[in-house]
């Protein structure tokens, strides 16, 4: 999976392109003279801010803690790097990169005013099949489009995109205005330090018992099925739902960035470890607890 959308943070979005357009039509504000214009050639041009130094406090805090519990609900992240604000106006662009150390997906939450009046502004990623075409018994002489090699997600106000960051990606050239308040503008940074954690009464001690056994477990499996070792690299996260009497009701997968080379042998990997999560977690019997939680368990693959 290359890609997720939510919406979930239009509220927030909204407080934010408030304040955006508050600093900038006060010729007078400090805040609008704090951009550096990034710019290195054949790689990146474009206005950028630190988000915790040009919001409120209070606007910054309410992006960050809705950041914070999206990354560990849905990503198994504990946190988030800083935020950045960027701006693109007539020329502006990323080129195609790509992000490693910083945290294993990443974000960008779009606070471009609808309708857009520029053209191109697109976040750009490649396509992950792209990385494992010569696998695919592609037909001599077959043409290639760009579309069928670049994903291209616009900058759409309120969406917020989150991808794996090892895939190239970059922002395409924009063009049409070279005020700031036309542009694109979007805040970005990565989701990070993916950890267990639990939401609900269940004791932590309770989960770190259960889950010193699974990586045992874990390993032990891993090791019989794949005597090579684990082909893919990546990240998973799932939800393991676990009643007031501590019974386990369902093991959900959530998001993964797993991937190899070869795509078929990462979904057999995928539905591997989803299985082994069920043996485990559906034996194992929790104490007993005033109402339900839910444990957040990311795995994390690395070669």
């Amino acid at each position: 999976m290359s890609y997720l959308l939510s919406t979930k943070l239009k509220p927030i979005a909204k407080k934010l392109r408030g304040e955006f357009e508050s600093i900038l039509k006060d010729h007078h504000s400090p805040r609008r003279f704090q951009w550096d214009w990034w710019h290195l050639p054949g790689r990146y041009t474009h206005l950028r801010t630190p988000a915790a130094t040009f919001f409120s406090q209070e606007n910054h805090e309410l992006l960050r803690e809705a950041l914070q519990d999206f990354g560990r609900q849905h990503l198994g992240c504990q946190n988030i790097s800083p935020i950045w604000v960027s701006a693109y106006v007539e020329g502006c662009e990323q080129r195609l990169h790509a992000d490693r150390p910083h945290g294993p997906w990443a974000f960008v939450l779009s606070l471009t005013k609808d309708p857009r009046a520029f053209e191109g502004g697109e976040t750009v990623i490649l396509r992950p099949e792209v990385l494992s075409l010569w696998n695919q018994g592609v037909p001599a002489g077959r043409a290639f489009e760009e579309k069928e090699v670049l994903e291209r997600i616009p900058s759409e106000f309120g969406r917020l995109v989150i991808f794996d960051p090892r895939i190239p990606h970059g922002v395409s050239r924009t063009s049409g205005t070279l005020d700031p308040l036309e542009g694109r503008l979007v805040v970005h940074g990565w989701f990070a330090q993916p950890s267990p954690f639990i939401e609900g009464p269940l004791a932590p001690a309770a989960a770190e018992k259960s889950l010193a056994a699974f990586d045992e477990f874990l390993a032990q499996s891993l090791e019989a099925s794949f005597p090579d070792g684990f082909n893919s690299t990546g990240t998973i996260s799932f939800q393991i739902h676990i009643t007031p009497t501590g019974q386990v009701k369902g093991v959900k997968q959530q998001a993964s960035s797993l991937a190899s080379a070869n795509p078929e042998l990462t979904l057999h990997e995928t539905r591997l470890l989803t299985s082994i999560l069920k043996k485990h977690f559906t034996k194992w019997a929790f104490p007993r607890a005033k109402s339900a939680s839910t444990l957040y368990l990311p795995l994390s693959f690395e070669h």
